[in-house]
């Protein structure tokens, strides 16, 4: 990743992998929380804009965003 910086603009293929290790990462987060939490709990979340997990969580996880979904993620 760093030298794919040096290069100045971000090429596809940078890019492409930065996805790929969000990817994996938000698929991380969401395992560890449902290994993790347990009924009747309360977890709290602070992620970047970029990070993407709703779809990752367990159905059984009651998802509240105060301050709404990020742009882009309206849906």
């Amino acid at each position: 990743m760093t030298q794919s910086l040096k290069s100045g603009e971000p090429t596809d293929v940078y890019m492409a992998t930065a996805q790929k290790l969000l990817d994996q990462r938000d698929d991380y987060i969401a395992q560890r929380i449902d290994e993790t939490l347990k009924d009747n709990q309360m977890g709290l979340l602070f992620l970047g804009l970029k990070h993407n997990i709703v779809a990752k969580l367990s159905k059984d996880i009651v998802l509240i965003e105060p301050l709404g979904k990020p742009p882009g993620q309206e849906a």
